[in-house]
């Protein structure tokens, strides 16, 4: 009965994976490029490495400020409606980037733009769709969604690349935006159908109401007074901003911190190949599975723990690179396994109702927290000539943080996937 239920699942909600596949590794290209870019932008236009970076400064305020309110708005008028409009204006936001002149506020300019676009086309809201389409494999289902994150790292990088030798850095951004409008926007069109758009298929085809059967299929959650007052909720969100910091940090400064323990720049490359390659992928699929099978918090205080033991791993390779590969591996486990982590829990612990609002919220401090982990580590590093405290400073927080996720409790009672499908 139970695997009868799962292939129901899968059989009417693959599609909707199909499109968060898709979605995520779209949601990421305005970062994926900028590291290519800035060498040439730098040389041509006379600026500097730091203040180019600052657009990603701006990318980070964006999603802080504005991921709550769009997760409210998928509260509201469902997935469909805002991922089809945000795919557009986000393409739009990065196709006028090339646009920028040699006055660098005219480059700040269009980052803010990118800002205000890029969260309506979010992990929050491919999250939001498979979150409601799934139940009983609900972590399985996340972690497949989250796979676009690693494919993107590796096809938009390779497209990027090609586009900047063929062309030169102006054109980069068009040709991704018209990547991610002409992979995404149809998919969005044609599959994009959430639990809410669902519901008003059958509320049309009994002859009910839209307004009366919406609130009876979707009110089972917390309300988000009541949520923001709730231990559990924290309890989620400040060790996830914990593990996002080091990640940030661990990800940016990684060939860095294996050259400077004695490693070789072909060594440091492997390293990070293999970190955010294959490792982060089976870290999403390993994590998603055992979500769906045992008791979430241990899995997620499991997962979240690795970026504390690969930094008390860094801080005593003595430049063995098999250890300094094991360190590589631990950080890309846990960072294919954050964000799903994250997701899983906000929706077992405070329902569907408000998940997209409070999902948001827990997205801004993610994106802040990998946002200012770069800068920590490198402040460490110019203040002190290596990253040993930063290694200790991770290390410490996360250890003292994480275990509180173990302490959330038993799961409250939302209703199962059979009674909403009913």
């Amino acid at each position: 009965m139970m695997q009868n239920s799962n292939l129901a699942e899968w059989k009417s909600g693959w599609p909707v994976v199909l499109v968060g596949i898709a979605g995520a590794a779209t949601s990421s290209i305005q970062t994926v490029a900028l590291s290519l870019i800035i060498p040439s932008l730098s040389t041509e236009l006379g600026w500097s490495r730091a203040a180019i970076s600052v657009s990603f400064t701006i990318t980070t305020l964006g999603a802080l400020l504005l991921s709550p309110l769009v997760g409210a708005l998928l509260d509201r008028f469902g997935t469909r409606r805002v991922a089809i409009a945000g795919v557009i204006a986000k393409a739009s936001a990065l196709a006028a980037v090339s646009l920028t002149t040699s006055q660098i506020w005219t480059w700040y300019l269009a980052w803010v733009f990118v800002a205000l676009a890029a969260p309506f086309a979010s992990l929050v809201v491919w999250t939001k769709a498979v979150a409601g389409r799934f139940a009983k494999q609900r972590g399985l289902a996340l972690a497949i969604t989250m796979t676009g994150l690693p494919i993107a790292n590796i096809v938009f990088t390779f497209v990027a690349a090609q586009t900047m030798g063929a062309i030169g850095w102006r054109a980069v951004y068009p040709v991704l935006a018209a990547s991610a409008l002409c992979v995404v926007l149809p998919l969005a069109v044609f599959f994009l159908y959430d639990e809410r758009d669902l519901l008003r298929r059958r509320a049309r085809a009994v002859g009910e109401t839209v307004q009366a059967a919406l609130p009876r299929a979707l009110g089972r959650g917390a309300e988000i007074g009541e949520a923001l007052r709730n231990r559990r909720l924290w309890q989620i969100f400040i060790p996830g901003f914990l593990v996002s910091m080091s990640l940030g940090g661990l990800m940016v400064h990684l060939p860095s911190m294996v050259t400077d323990a004695g490693a070789t720049p072909a060594e440091a490359a492997t390293v990070f190949a293999l970190a955010f390659g294959p490792f982060a992928f089976a870290g999403r699929v390993a994590t998603g599975l055992l979500l769906d099978r045992l008791h979430a918090p241990f899995v997620a205080g499991a997962a979240f723990i690795l970026p504390a033991l690969a930094a008390l791993i860094f801080y005593s390779a003595n430049g063995d690179i098999a250890w300094l590969i094991a360190a590589g591996a631990l950080a890309g486990c846990a960072l294919g396994a954050e964000l799903e982590g994250i997701a899983y829990l906000v929706s077992v612990y405070f329902g569907q109702k408000n998940y997209g609002f409070l999902y948001g919220i827990g997205f801004g401090f993610y994106s802040v927290g990998f946002g200012i982990g770069p800068v920590i580590a490198g402040h460490i590093y110019d203040s002190y000539g290596s990253y040993e405290r930063y290694f200790v400073f991770i290390a410490s927080a996360l250890l003292i943080a994480v275990p509180f996720i173990t302490l959330l409790g038993r799961y409250p009672d939302w209703g199962s996937g059979e009674e909403r499908a009913a």
